[in-house]
């Protein structure tokens, strides 16, 4: 995907992803990816398709 950078929507729904709001710390990025099933999969997928994300 030559590097694309794609914005990620979730809702919190264990196992499958989670997340914590992360606030003041980095106004640009809202929200962090907690170990989930969901959360693997994508850094795998964003590996081996080359792109990046945002939640």
């Amino acid at each position: 995907m030559m590097g694309y950078e794609l914005r990620i929507v979730s809702v919190p729904y264990f196992p499958y992803m989670n997340y914590q709001r992360v606030d003041g710390q980095h106004p640009e990025i809202p929200v962090q990816a907690l170990d989930s099933i969901d959360y693997r999969i994508l850094q795998n997928m964003a590996k081996k398709l080359n792109f990046t994300y945002v939640f």
